[in-house]
């Protein structure tokens, strides 16, 4: 017997998801499917942030994972507070990637709009009964399906269904002004991330102004280009953390949280551990992240996988963290994007290729004045984005509360 709970004028009850509607979970897509063409492939990451780039698919996909404009989907899997949540689909015609449910509503009894307010409401408990390993974890079909969602007027459908449309109304009306708020928020956060591309800008011009020789990066090598390992890596030690594409952000600097460990040999340690100093090239990732390019410090020890390459510069020639500033520029990213390889979905670029790369090099004495303007400007960045982050911790609060009003009749 479920329980009635009157609130204001409209009684709630708790319904299961499972009672409401099918899940189907999408299809598991090899990455040696992806082509460039065909229909957009969702994945979570494309739930979560419409910048990001598709892959797509050309081949036959059951209808039961192909979505259209205004269909339900449901991110089971991933990182808690970034990949868990409820969407209504609104970018054209898709097929769904695994890990994300295809979510078949019964409209009869639920609004499209009102599910997906109502199971985000829920989303602490639903990534609380999910389970994994540190970073990603995942929620079970059936652990998903029990979880409940207040409805109001259980018995009456038509009555219930008036009073959803009065809800979401009301909900979208104040979501409007914190929506306005949050694209302000992300114009200033776009603005602020493009202030380190201006300020590279702004230099490498005068450098190249004044007369400055471009040379290829292989002429400042005190050895040739190296590949990383190739190596079977696990969540937890014992082993040597290996450093990964996903270590280095878009920035240039280097990530730690989410490390793996492999095992080596002590001939195998010796050559691929990174000493201070050693940048680390990526050369394989989608078209937009190819070519991220960080300076390994000493920070931990560690090694390096496949597909990362590491150059070895000599420092009486150049500073490591000006020719990985330079690779980082606009100018370092066009001349990469000119020497892209494309295979399955995603870019490459070679050795060869890098090592033949132009940058602008000035006397070392100068490259040290460059690199301590440039450490100066990224730490106003690092805290202005700091300052932004917490600002948009507060506009998810404030939705958090106003859906919780929303559904104890406090609107």
């Amino acid at each position: 017997m479920v329980k009635v709970i009157s609130q204001n004028y409209i009684s709630w009850a708790e319904e299961k998801i499972g009672n409401l509607c099918q899940l189907i979970n999408g299809r598991a897509f090899k990455s040696s499917e992806w082509t460039d063409t065909g229909l957009p492939i969702v994945r979570i990451q494309n739930l979560n942030d419409e910048t990001k780039a598709f892959n797509y698919y050309d081949g036959f996909v059951d209808k039961k994972h192909k979505i259209y404009n205004g269909d339900i989907v449901l991110s089971w899997s991933g990182t808690p507070g970034t990949s868990f949540g409820v969407h209504l689909w609104n970018r054209g015609d898709a097929v769904l990637n695994q890990h994300i449910f295809k979510v078949y509503l019964d409209e009869s009894r639920c609004t499209k709009k009102f599910f997906v307010y109502a199971v985000n409401l829920r989303l602490k408990e639903l990534i609380r009964q999910a389970h994994g390993g540190v970073g990603l974890r995942h929620i079970t079909k059936s652990k998903l399906q029990n979880i409940t969602i207040p409805l109001p007027f259980p018995k009456d459908a038509i009555r219930s269904l008036d009073i959803q449309h009065y809800i979401v109304s009301h909900i979208e009306s104040l979501l409007g002004e914190l929506n306005g708020d949050r694209q302000l928020l992300e114009k200033m956060r776009r603005d602020t991330d493009r202030l380190m591309d201006v300020t590279l800008e702004e230099v490498f011009h005068q450098l190249e102004k004044s007369g400055v020789d471009l040379i290829p990066i292989q002429s400042i090598l005190l050895k040739k280009p190296q590949y990383g390992l190739s190596l079977k890596a696990f969540d937890t030690p014992p082993g040597i953390p290996i450093l990964r594409m996903g270590n280095i952000n878009k920035r240039g600097g280097l990530s730690f949280d989410d490390l793996k460990y492999v095992s080596l040999s002590a001939s195998e340690e010796e050559k691929y551990i990174l000493n201070d100093g050693d940048i680390l090239f990526n050369r394989t990732n989608s078209a937009e992240l190819v070519g991220k390019t960080a300076v390994f410090e000493n920070e931990i020890k560690a090694v390096f996988a496949s597909y990362l390459i590491r150059l070895v510069v000599d420092k009486s020639k150049v500073q490591p963290k000006y020719l990985a500033s330079y690779i980082n520029s606009v100018r370092g990213r066009t001349y990469i994007q000119s020497q892209l390889s494309r295979a399955i979905g995603q870019v490459n670029v070679n050795a060869q290729k890098i090592s033949a790369m132009p940058v602008i090099v000035p006397d070392i004495k100068v490259q040290e004045q460059i690199v301590a303007y440039f450490d100066s400007i990224q730490s106003e960045v690092d805290t202005m984005l700091k300052i932004m982050q917490q600002d948009a911790q507060l506009l998810e609060r404030l939705e958090q509360s106003i859906l919780e009003k929303a559904f104890q009749g406090q609107l």
